[in-house]
């Protein structure tokens, strides 16, 4: 397995929605910018919806869903919509069960002169996440964030529930990141 791959990946302009069904059991803990499902935004805009089914028991690097890229071209975004849903019982290093990841901190954008405000209207944020309904519950991160994991400003948290998550770091429910 490579460091970019995952029982569900959607790349290069891929959509995959989920309106039923599991994904669950599998273990990728050992691979890095994984999860049980990975939006990356290389080559084309791409997207997860999320409607209804399971997303469980999975050990990944990046969370049991992983919306970003380790080294994103800035032309392309990831999205992850979460309507309804169940994300439970995942352990992850950064984000047990969501992972966000935009790289503004990591590669110290700031330093370069861009500004966090202009960072999603000058450039294509490559991790969006937005919930509007579902469950994110009993996931663990090794680190941080152990219900979501937010390392980007394109995170939007409108209804849902974020509940008994925990974290051995920060961030039981959510972290996040500067």
């Amino acid at each position: 397995r490579s460091q970019y791959s995952a029982p569900v990946t959607a790349v290069g302009g891929a959509s995959f929605t989920m309106n039923g069904g599991f994904i669950q059991n599998n273990d990728y803990s050992d691979t890095m910018n994984t999860g049980a499902v990975y939006i990356n935004p290389q080559d084309g805009n791409s997207s997860f919806e999320m409607n209804g089914g399971y997303i469980r028991n999975n050990q990944a690097h990046s969370g049991a869903v992983f919306v970003g890229d380790i080294q994103p071209d800035y032309t392309h975004i990831a999205s992850f919509i979460m309507n309804d849903g169940l994300i439970s019982g995942n352990t992850g290093n950064c984000g047990g069960g969501v992972g966000t990841n935009d790289r503004y901190a990591e590669q110290n954008i700031g330093a370069a002169g861009i500004r966090i405000e202009d960072w999603s209207t000058t450039y294509k944020v490559p991790a969006a996440f937005t919930m509007n309904g579902g469950t994110i519950s009993g996931n663990k991160a090794i680190d941080c964030g152990g219900g979501v994991y937010v390392a980007s400003n394109t995170v939007v948290l409108n209804a849902g529930q974020i509940l008994n998550n925990t974290a051995l770091d920060q961030g039981g429910g959510i972290y996040v990141g500067t």
